[in-house]
Order: C-alpha cells, then structure tokens, then sequence
C-alpha cells in the first residue's frame, strides 16, 4: 500500500484499501506436477533427483470463486442472464440529501447523467461527485438499491449478487 500512496499521494490509505478491495486478482498455481523417480540406477551411474511435486494452495479444478468466498466474479451481465435483472432497471440512492437516480442497461453498463459506465462502483462513485463535488471510492453493489417488484421493497443490488450465488451451489 505504501507504494502506491508514493505514486498516488492525494489518495488516502481508506481510498486505496477500497479500490485493493474492488480489484480482480487472480494468482493460479498449476495442478500437481509429476516427475517420475527412474528405476534404480545402474551402479556408478549417477542418481536422478527425487520426485517433486508442486500442488496448488486452493486444489487442482477449482474456481477463484469457490475458495476465496467472496462474489468480485459476478457481473451485472450474469445477473441479466439468470434473468434477476430486467433492464432497463432503475436503480438509486439518496446521497446526503439528493436523490440519485440511474438506469442498469441491457449490456450491463449503467446510465447515470446521460453517460454510461461500465461498473457500478463507477457510477456510484461519479453520483457521489455531482453531490460533493468530490471523487470518492464507492462499493456500488451496496451503494444502489432497487425497488423489488415483488415486495416493493428498496433493496441493495447487492442482494440480487447473493441471490445468484446462493443458486449456483
């Protein structure tokens, strides 16, 4: 982190824990690696190294997903396609006093002020500007809610990122 404070100095340590949090990093270790021992040498001859193995810190097969426990692999795109959200779908948030209102898209960008993002983190983030005038960091699946059409309840998107995950086990 001390790092990249030196090269991004107006950031704060909060800002840059919340953008390490949002970020997508995949480390993959291959799976467990042979090398076969050789039948016993002939005298004088000399020995082959022993056998090595390397194995993979979270299991050959698995995904990144299945063993960090957390849900940064889901996008909007899949939650469209599991048919949890219906776009266009109106999305919001009152943000110290100002009602912020944005729209998730058929491709999975978000419109909000007339221009369209790629992330909801972006979006949030930008709605938080209009206000402050200030960037800031924002977790956007927390950040928007929508009303549900059942319930007529305002809920966090990040409720229809559980819900997918709860059916993909």
């Amino acid at each position: 982190m001390n790092a990249i404070r030196k090269r991004a100095g107006e950031l704060s340590p909060a800002e840059i824990r919340a953008s390490l949090k949002r970020a997508r990093i995949q480390v993959d270790f291959p799976a467990a690696v042979t090398t076969p021992e050789p039948a016993k040498a002939e005298a004088g001859a000399q020995r082959a190294p022993k056998a090595t193995v390397a194995t993979s810190r979270r299991g050959a097969g698995k995904k990144a997903w299945e063993t960090r426990g957390v849900a940064a692999a889901v996008t909007l795109a899949d939650l469209i396609a599991a048919k949890l959200v219906e776009p266009p779908l109106e999305i919001e948030h009152d943000y110290k006093g100002v009602h912020l209102v944005a729209v998730i898209q058929q491709g999975g960008k978000i419109e909000f002020a007339g221009k369209q993002y790629d992330s909801l983190s972006t979006a949030g983030g930008v709605a938080r500007k209009t206000v402050t005038g200030k960037h800031m960091q924002t977790g956007g699946w927390t950040f928007w809610r929508y009303r549900d059409r059942k319930s007529g309840e305002l809920r966090e998107i990040d409720y229809l990122r559980k819900q997918y995950l709860a059916a993909r086990k």
